[in-house]
């Protein structure tokens, strides 16, 4: 005999595929008003009042005329809140109304505002094609990876950092924050992309897709409610960092380790050593990294350096740390890039691995904001100071101190770190071994090369850490 009691539960948990509800908000792709599904046709006609913009009912007029005829609609302007306001106050009586809007309008859209007004038990949402997914398939570009900002009713300095920081970006520009004036904040913000684009009036008879540098739309002419694209160069992050000839010396996909998957997880200061792979075990210690890491004083945006960076492991936590930061790993050894690539993707950040040999391989890359730079080397510390313009701050660290005094008179400070691990006796009591002092040169940098400007008296400081 058939058990029908647990199916007849699962009936009656079901949620029907469209509930009951008095307010209905349709999606139109464009002015294409005919391809609304049959259901938001239905919802349209037997409405007793719509609203809309003044082009979507326009647009319902020409199209469905005869079949809208007698409904009462409402034009919602520049104060479209107002206009929910009232529709709110006839949907709790009982009246029948359809919103037309652009779109999706769950995304980034009229369904967040309605919301805050009407209970979403009396709503019904038909969705359209949203226009940044049209304006993505007109330049043929996925977009699953892009960062999306809306300039509607949002300042604009909520919106920048955000487009500074990806490496695709798509903007729902507005008219208090047109096309060109994004282009010409993004300009005086330090921001270099490969292409970008203005997308306007997707789907109508007007449509236009512009491609153009970011200096030709500061000078352009367009539809303030339009999609802007920007792409970044190779992959890199759009703000925050000068060329420094990238034509001559490109950062090749092959070589960025990430993925695009949200890092979901607290973040960690002083990763455990044993979540790296390093060549023979050599590795930047947990507790010396938590250190270096302070020094740095690592920016919301801009470039870090990480020379000699062996496992990755001071680039990666900075990358974690630091998410809007374009981070370079450079490391001579071939192996020693597989494993950045590999614990960079184990991690979840987005690094770019360079392979050469230092300082020769500094040419042409993004220069720094900030750099950490290991393995002990002089020649190295002086290129990196001898650059124009200068990193803001070096931190280099020593194992020999003659190397490390040198370093820190270019630099102006230092400190050494010394770490003492806990090792069982026999009977079971702790002791203490001591690993090699790491000492650590840091400073700022400013003005012109041989104009640092660093104190003659260099402080110094001893840090130990025991464990």
């Amino acid at each position: 005999m058939q058990d029908t009691s647990k199916s007849a539960a699962y009936e009656h948990n079901k949620a029907p595929a469209h509930r009951p509800a008095n307010v209905a908000v349709i999606g139109v792709l464009g002015n294409q008003i005919e391809l609304i599904c049959s259901e938001a046709r239905t919802a349209l006609e037997n409405a007793e009042c719509i609203c809309g913009s003044k082009m979507l009912l326009k647009t319902m007029h020409n199209k469905f005329g005869p079949s809208c005829e007698g409904i009462k609609t409402v034009e919602y302007g520049h104060n479209m809140f107002a206009a929910l306001e009232m529709l709110a106050e006839w949907a709790s009586n009982g009246t029948r109304i359809a919103i037309l809007a652009s779109g999706d309008p769950g995304f980034f859209g009229v369904l967040r505002a309605l919301l805050q007004l009407v209970s979403g038990e009396s709503i019904a949402v038909y969705p359209s094609v949203s226009s940044i997914s049209m304006a993505f398939a007109r330049i043929g570009v996925p977009w699953d990876d892009a960062t999306i900002v809306s300039a509607h009713g949002r300042p604009s300095e909520l919106a920048i950092p955000r487009i500074l920081s990806s490496f695709k970006s798509a903007v729902l520009t507005s008219p208090s924050f047109p096309p060109q004036e994004l282009a010409r904040e993004l300009l005086a913000r330090n921001a270099h992309v490969s292409k970008a684009y203005v997308c306007s009036n997707l789907c109508t008879e007007t449509e236009y897709v512009d491609e153009l540098s970011l200096e030709e739309m500061v000078k352009g002419q367009f539809d303030p409610v339009s999609v802007s694209i920007f792409l970044g160069i190779n992959g890199i992050p759009i703000g925050g960092y000068e060329p420094a000839s990238l034509e001559t010396r490109r950062l090749d996909e092959a070589t960025i380790s990430f993925t695009t998957e949200p890092n979901s997880t607290p973040i960690k200061f002083g990763l455990p050593d044993s979540s790296f792979q390093a060549i023979g075990g050599q590795i930047t210690g947990s507790e010396l990294r938590a250190i270096i890491l302070s020094k740095l004083e690592l920016p919301a945006h801009g470039v870090l350096w990480d020379v000699g960076a062996g496992s990755g492991s001071v680039a990666i936590e900075s990358a974690k740390l630091s998410p809007g930061l374009t981070v370079l790993a450079i490391d001579k050894e071939e192996q020693a890039i597989r494993n950045i690539q590999a614990n960079a993707l184990s991690h979840r950040v987005r690094v770019h691995t360079i392979h050469g040999l230092a300082p020769d391989v500094f040419s042409g890359l993004p220069a720094p904001d900030r750099v950490f730079a290991g393995g002990g080397k002089l020649p190295v510390l002086e290129a990196l100071v001898g650059m124009s313009p200068h990193p803001q701050r070096i931190v280099a660290s020593y194992v020999a101190l003659d190397r490390a005094a040198a370093a820190a008179e270019i630099l102006g400070s230092m400190v050494q770190v010394s770490v003492s691990e806990t090792r069982r006796l026999p009977d079971g009591s702790l002791r203490l071994v001591p690993n090699n002092p790491v000492f650590l040169a840091y400073g700022d940098l400013g003005g012109k090369a041989g104009e640092t400007g660093m104190p003659g008296n260099m402080p110094a400081t001893i840090t130990h850490i025991t464990r």
